[in-house]
């Protein structure tokens, strides 16, 4: 079975009371009762219509669509392993300074 790919909408609302009205649209993930807002899972499909719709509703800020999908999540390990090669060296470097620095000390 594959699933429908899904998007992440952000809804700011002026009063969560009616919130609970949002799971006709989709999938409740999170409501911050502080902050006041929803986020809500839909079908990619459908977001546009959906946004739309979610707009026109008095109790509704605005809607911004997650940018979950467009951030890069894949990390390259040769980058992150160069990186701390060249940290090791450093750290090698200041060691044995500060090992000179503690045998020419004279009391």
């Amino acid at each position: 079975m594959l699933f429908p790919e899904r998007t992440g909408l952000i809804i700011w609302t002026k009063d969560l009371k009616p919130a609970r009205t949002f799971e006709k649209y989709g999938n409740v993930h999170y409501i911050s009762k502080k902050m006041r807002y929803v986020v809500l899972y839909v079908d990619a499909a459908e977001a546009d219509r959906i946004i739309a719709q979610l707009e026109k509703l008095p109790y509704v800020k605005s809607v911004e669509r997650s940018l979950r999908g467009e951030i890069p999540t894949e990390f390259n390990s040769s980058t992150s392993s160069s990186s701390s090669d060249g940290r090791d060296e450093q750290v090698e470097q200041a060691d044995e300074a500060d090992q000179s620095k503690a045998f020419t000390y004279h009391s």
